[in-house]
C-alpha cells in the first residue's frame, strides 16, 4: 500500500512539474496574462465611465431645461404651456449643451492638459467662443424647427427642404444675445471649472449654471427677452429717493 501511495505521489508531482514546465513555455513572462487582463478590465471601465458620463450629461441638460422653460413660461402666465417648444428645448438641451458639450470638454482637455495659466486660459476660450457659439446656433436653429414640425401641435411632420424655414429662428439679435450672456456666464464658468473642478464633475457642477441658461434661451426663443430688458431697464433707470 505504501508503495503504490509514493507511486501516485511521484506521479502527481511529475504531471505538475509537466504543468509547470507548459506554463513557463506558453507564457515566457511571468505575470504577463495577467497584465493583459488588467489592462482589458481598465479599459472596459474607463470606457463604462465615459458613457455613464455622456448619459449622466444628456439626462441631467434635458431635465433642467424641460423645468427652465415650463419656469419661463409661468413667470410669462402662458396658458396654456406650449409643450411643443418645451419638448424641443428639451431635446436639444439635451444633444447640444449636454452630450456634444461634454463630448468636446473632454477632447478639450486632453488637447490643453494641465492647469496652468495658458493651458486654462485656451480651454476657458475655445468651450466658451467656438464650443458655446455652435451650441447657441443649434438652440436657435433646431427648437423653432423641431417646434414646428416633429413636436407640432399639429401632429408629426417632417421639415421642408427650405433654408428659410429650416433657418427661421437664427437672427444675429438673437445670436448676439446669447453670445453675451454666454460670455458674461460661462467665460469666468470655465476658467475656474477648468482649474479647480475634475472632467467628471464639471457637467454636475454646471448644473446651476445651465439652469439659469435655459431660462434665457426659453426667454430668447419664445420671444419674451426684449420684454425681459425693457423691464429690466426701468428698474435701473428708476429714480430713488
Amino acid at each position: 500500500m505504501l508503495r503504490t501511495l509514493k507511486n501516485n505521489y511521484d506521479h502527481a508531482s511529475k504531471t505538475s512539474a509537466e504543468y509547470v514546465a507548459l506554463d513557463i513555455v506558453s507564457d515566457p513572462i511571468p505575470g504577463k496574462r495577467k497584465d493583459v487582463s488588467g489592462m482589458l478590465s481598465e479599459k472596459l471601465f474607463e470606457k463604462n465611465s465615459q458613457v455613464k458620463y455622456l448619459v449622466m450629461a444628456f439626462l441631467q441638460s434635458g431635465m433642467i431645461a424641460c423645468g427652465a422653460d415650463i419656469f419661463t413660461q409661468k413667470m410669462e402666465d402662458a396658458d396654456p404651456i406650449d409643450y411643443s417648444h418645451v419638448y424641443s428645448l428639451t431635446l436639444v438641451a439635451a444633444l447640444a449643451s449636454g452630450l456634444m458639450n461634454a463630448y468636446f470638454l473632454k477632447h478639450i482637455e486632453h488637447a490643453y492638459p494641465g492647469k496652468g495659466a495658458k493651458e486654462v486660459i485656451n480651454k476657458a476660450l475655445i468651450s466658451t467662443f467656438p464650443l458655446g457659439g455652435v451650441i447657441n446656433a443649434l438652440y436657435l436653429i433646431l427648437i423653432p424647427l423641431f417646434a414646428s414640425t416633429i413636436f407640432a401641435a399639429g401632429g408629426f411632420h417632417l421639415p421642408p427642404f427650405d433654408l428659410d424655414f429650416i433657418f427661421q429662428g437664427l437672427t444675429f439679435s438673437k445670436f448676439l444675445t446669447l453670445t453675451k450672456v454666454e460670455c458674461i456666464m460661462f467665460l469666468p464658468y470655465h476658467t475656474v471649472a477648468f482649474k479647480l473642478v475634475h472632467p467628471n464633475w464639471r457637467p454636475l457642477a454646471q448644473a446651476l449654471m445651465s439652469g439659469i441658461f435655459s431660462i434665457i434661451v426659453s426667454a430668447v426663443t419664445l420671444g419674451y427677452h426684449n420684454v425681459w430688458y425693457e423691464v429690466f431697464l426701468d428698474f435701473v433707470e428708476a429714480p430713488t429717493y
